[in-house]
């Protein structure tokens, strides 16, 4: 073998080596996108009305769907949207909320990630038409566990209408 197909040979293997190698990321980020399903129990302040109407307000569970797409190991960006059912003695109506949002990991190991998570957008209020109003939902502490395409999760300490305590599952890819 004369030097010219060497140096091309072992230049060959070195780029097939970092394209492969760079398309092989380790740990969960090589899998940047990602769709959560999950209910959450009533927030406090929905549970504060329901006690001041004694009875008469009755808010469902919140019911919320997600879609995240990980560009970086830290930072997830992606959009939410969540819908509540409720009911009282004279009315019912369902609430449906659509937000930008963006998720910050602490640390996201193989089995088990930490999270903050923030977003803004509008919530809808369907009784009588059709009102609008700025919302935001942020998530203090949020936790997931299990493997590397899915993972159960909860949301400890939520504010916004995505209820008191989130719990869902994940699905990455």
């Amino acid at each position: 073998m004369n030097k010219y197909k060497f140096w091309l040979l072992v230049c060959g293997m070195i780029l097939w080596g970092t394209i492969y190698g760079s398309a092989q990321e380790q740990g969960t980020f090589s899998l940047r996108h990602e769709v959560a399903f999950g209910f959450g129990i009533p927030s406090g302040i929905e549970m504060l009305a329901t006690i001041a109407s004694q009875g008469d307000y009755s808010p469902g569970p919140e019911i919320h769907a997600q879609y995240l797409y990980n560009v970086s190991k830290h930072v997830g960006l992606g959009a939410l949207g969540i819908f509540e059912y409720y009911s009282d003695k004279s009315s019912h109506g369902a609430l449906f909320t659509i937000n930008p949002t963006a998720r910050f990991y602490w640390f996201n190991h193989k089995h088990f990630a930490m999270y903050s998570k923030v977003g803004a957008g509008v919530l809808f209020g369907f009784e009588d038409g059709v009102e609008a109003i700025p919302m935001i939902n942020v998530s203090l502490v949020g936790m997931e566990f299990g493997g590397k395409k899915w993972r159960g999760f909860t949301e400890l300490i939520p504010i916004g209408t995505m209820g008191f305590l989130n719990i869902g599952l994940k699905h990455s890819f």
